[in-house]
Formats: structure tokens, C-alpha cells, sequence
């Protein structure tokens, strides 16, 4: 039902907008930062160091934070907006180096096109805030890979864990933007997250000591075809970004 509300609400929006005197169309870009709140992945990563305790050099150590870059277009009719954006997110590797000089690593990556749609609080050329809900599609992918001490990486079958897994969700999300105009540009600071959502496990990681276990991840890629895609990350998640970046105009029209 809220789907198909914010649908309706969109596309009443481009109608309105497409044959309006008082439109203005942005393009927008900047960096980005996000927390990915995968609470299952941290329980893996303490069994996995506790486990392998007597034959590791360094912990593996997993941050859930990312960073990366989002672009875009926005559309203004009146006190109304819309937004196209895409935005990526990598985070820092985790890794786990054993004593003899292998390692372990894991890295989460997202991808995700938001479409926020909401209103703006503000004069022009002020400072204008601008509250938001959006749909989304957005897209994970988990890469764990074994590197030997040759510097050779493997995602196949050779070594436990290794392999590429995906996911698709199609979250609803909610944030908000604040813009200062500069000329005719405007900086903005955008931050917004999905709504959250109660994590699905199904068990817990410490019972097999597998990140990769088919209750939480469907492997979906090995040494051979890294880069296919099927089902994948069934864990329910929350993630939660902060972006800066500059709207420039690209096409206006006023009421004289």
C-alpha cells in the first residue's frame, strides 16, 4: 500500500512538473559516505577470529563503514522535488593475515537508485531544507577471496568462504537535505536511511562458523564466473548514508 501510494504521488508529480511555467531541473554529484548495519556478518567475524585464534597474525577486523560517490538529477516544481539518484558504497576490506603469510578478506560493496520525493522549507537563494521520503533499489555484494603469499587470489571452490554473494531490496527510505546556495549552484548535505526492519537470521553464525552458510548467503560466483548474479544476502539490513555535493542548474523556467 505505501508503494503504491508514493507511485501514484510520483507520478502525479511528472505530470504537474512536465507542464509547469515554474521548473527547474538540477544536476547533482559529491561523495558519500554510509554505515552498514549487518549486525549477523559481526558475530561471524568474532567466531571466526576465535576459532582460528592460534593460527592468525592479525584478527580480521571489519568496519561497516564505506565510502564512494553519488550523481543524480533533481527536479523542482514550486515547493515540490524530486530526485533521480544513484549512489555506490565500498567499504574497507577486512582482512585476516595467518602466520604463514596468507590472508582472509571480505568486502561489502552497494549499489542503490534512490527516488526521493518531498518538498522544500525555504526562500530562494537562502538556505532551504528539504525533508524526504524515497523508494529504492538497492543492491549488495559480499567478495571474500583467499590471497596465497604469490599475491594470487582465489574466489573458487579451493579454499572455504570464498566466492561473490549479491543481494536485491527494494527498501523505503527516509532523509532529508539541506542546500546553501553559491551563485548559481547550491551545496547540499544529504543524509537518509531505509526504515529498519527486524534481521532475519534464522540461527546463529556461531552454530557453523560460516559467513557463507546458505541460511544467510546464496553463493553466486566462483573463480570461473565472478560476475554472475542470482539470488543471494537473505539477512534484512539497515544502511544509512551521509552525502556533500554541489546541484548544478541545467534548465529553469519562471512566471514572468
Amino acid at each position: 500500500m505505501k508503494v503504491k501510494l508514493i507511485v501514484l504521488s510520483i507520478t502525479c508529480f511528472l505530470f504537474k512538473a512536465i507542464n509547469a511555467q515554474n521548473l527547474q531541473i538540477d544536476l547533482l554529484g559529491g561523495a558519500s559516505a554510509s554505515h552498514i548495519g549487518f549486525k549477523g556478518f559481526n558475530e561471524f567475524v568474532e567466531s571466526y577470529n576465535s576459532q582460528n585464534a592460534n593460527i592468525l597474525k592479525s584478527k580480521l577486523n571489519h568496519k561497516p563503514l564505506g565510502f564512494g560517490y553519488q550523481v543524480g538529477m533533481g527536479i523542482q516544481y514550486s515547493i515540490m522535488f524530486m530526485n533521480f539518484t544513484y549512489l555506490t558504497t565500498s567499504t574497507v576490506p577486512a582482512v585476516a593475515e595467518f602466520n604463514n603469510g596468507e590472508k582472509r578478506v571480505y568486502q561489502f560493496k552497494t549499489k542503490t537508485l534512490d527516488i526521493p520525493f518531498g518538498f522544500t522549507i525555504g526562500k530562494p537563494q537562502k538556505t532551504n531544507i528539504q525533508p524526504y521520503f524515497a523508494m529504492a533499489f538497492h543492491n549488495t555484494n559480499l567478495t571474500s577471496y583467499f590471497q596465497y603469499t604469490n599475491g594470487f587470489k582465489s574466489y573458487g571452490n579451493d579454499t572455504r568462504y570464498s566466492g561473490v554473494w549479491t543481494s536485491w531490496k527494494f527498501p523505503l527510505k527516509y532523509g532529508v537535505r539541506i542546500l546553501q546556495p553559491i551563485g548559481k549552484a547550491s551545496l547540499y548535505l544529504d543524509f537518509n536511511s531505509m526504515f529498519n526492519s527486524k534481521t532475519y537470521l534464522g540461527g546463529s553464525f556461531d552454530e557453523s562458523n560460516s559467513a557463507t552458510d546458505s541460511r544467510y548467503f546464496v553463493k553466486i560466483s566462483t573463480q570461473a564466473d565472478v560476475d554472475a548474479i542470482t539470488d543471494g544476502l537473505k539477512e534484512i539490513y539497515n544502511t544509512r548514508s551521509l552525502s556533500i555535493g554541489l546541484t548544478l542548474p541545467l534548465f529553469k523556467t519562471e512566471i514572468d
